[in-house]
């Protein structure tokens, strides 16, 4: 049976430096082109690592 942990990570830094940009590859490995302020955002993301 497999278990499954959840982990949850917290992205901070200064405004403008690419927090948003790094979540958003990561996530849907798409890259925005143009800059959009960002307040506040929720991504989900499920990811298998090996045992």
């Amino acid at each position: 049976m497999k278990i499954l942990t959840l982990h949850k990570v917290v992205v901070m830094g200064a405004g403008g430096v690419g927090k948003t940009s790094l979540v958003t590859q990561f996530v849907s490995q798409l890259f925005p082109s143009s800059y959009k302020p960002t307040v506040e955002d929720f991504y989900s993301h499920t990811i298998t690592l090996p045992a």
